[in-house]
């Protein structure tokens, strides 16, 4: 009984694990995506990036192609995120990569909303974390 109760309590840390650190390894994705984005459409210089109005012009002078690339991000970011989840639980059960996916849905859901982005990118963000989580869950199989 003893075992059986070790046992269930190491699956259920691993797979705790599993989902802190493939939020992690989103984050830094989405972090590093945003930076490449950043690069190849810099702020204005001299801008404050606290002064809102400001911001808000500076996304709505935003070519496609900046969205595009950060909405490539959020994939790829999703994706690695539930990679890291199947490695690092073990586990064939998809339950912590959807609540991932579910999770990086609501923090794209209070960044879209925090500025306006065109309605295409808000659908098309919304509908990326989920999928691409359960997608990059799904693609790898733990060796062994």
């Amino acid at each position: 009984m003893l075992a059986v109760l070790l046992q269930k309590t190491s699956e259920m840390l691993r797979k705790i694990i599993s989902v802190s650190a493939g939020l992690l390894v989103a984050l830094l994705f989405i972090f590093l995506g945003e930076r490449v984005s950043a690069r190849l459409y810099p702020i204005p210089e001299g801008m404050d990036i606290a002064d809102r109005a400001a911001m808000q012009a500076y996304i709505d002078s935003l070519p496609a192609a900046a969205f595009i690339l950060i909405l490539s991000g959020y994939f790829v970011a999703s994706f690695f995120c539930g990679a890291v989840i199947r490695l690092i639980s073990g586990s064939a059960d998809n339950t912590p990569a959807f609540f991932a996916g579910i999770g990086l849905t609501t923090v794209g859901i209070v960044n879209f909303f925090s500025f306006e982005h065109p309605w295409w990118v808000i659908i098309t963000g919304l509908l990326i974390f989920l999928p691409a989580t359960l997608l990059g869950f799904t693609l790898i199989r733990k060796k062994g």
